[in-house]
Order: C-alpha cells, then structure tokens, then sequence
C-alpha cells in the first residue's frame, strides 16, 4: 500500500464487489472526484455503486479485502445487524429511486459529468 493514492475497498461484512459502502480516501482522491464523494442526486441508496464506478473509471481503485485484513464492521439492518429505524425505511423507500438514477447516470454520462455536482 505504500505509495498508493486512491479508494480502498474494505471487508465491511456486507458489501460486494462492486461497491465502497465505507470510503477510504486521500485527499489526492478528494480532489480528483472534484470534493464529490456522493452526488447529490442520490437519496441513499447506488451511491456507494457510483463512487465504485467513478474510482475504477479513474483507476484509483484498490480491493483490500482479503483472509488476513480486519472487518471494520458495517451493521445493516437487512443484514440482521440491528433493527431497522426510521431513517432506514426513508431510505428504502428511494431505493427504486436511487436505482433509475444511478442507470441513467451510468448510462448517459461520461465520467467528467458525472463527477460535476451539478449533473
């Protein structure tokens, strides 16, 4: 890991391979996902899809998850984790929402838009 500037894609207990739900960046990172870690489009849920997308478009992605790495535990409701609150049913009602959105981004927008705040 010495010298490497980019996202790191920790065991979490609960991702997949294609997500960050716990974004580790530097600030070199920062700067290249123009200071946008979640687009602003987002309610909640596929953020955490496009953050994964736009590091890997950038080829700033590294997968730290292995056999010997710690957990930092990530405790979801619908993993069984913790009950689910109010935020989380907020959440989970924007997720059809949030899906559209991150299809259509994916599918439109080249990377420098969709880093943009505004796209």
């Amino acid at each position: 890991m010495d010298g490497f500037g980019g996202g790191i894609v920790v065991n979490d207990g609960v991702n997949r391979a294609d997500t960050i739900t716990l974004p580790i960046l530097d600030y070199y990172t920062l700067v290249r996902l123009n200071m946008v870690i979640y687009h602003p489009s987002y309610h909640h849920f596929y953020s955490d899809n496009e953050l994964y997308s736009n590091l890997r478009d950038l080829n700033l992605l590294k997968n730290f998850q292995q056999a010997d790495q710690p957990v930092f535990e990530h405790k979801h409701w619908f993993g069984g984790q913790r009950p689910k609150s109010g935020m989380d049913e907020h959440n989970f009602s924007m997720i059809e929402v949030d899906k559209a959105n991150f299809m259509k981004r994916r599918a439109l927008l080249g990377l420098s838009e969709r880093l943009s705040a505004k796209a």
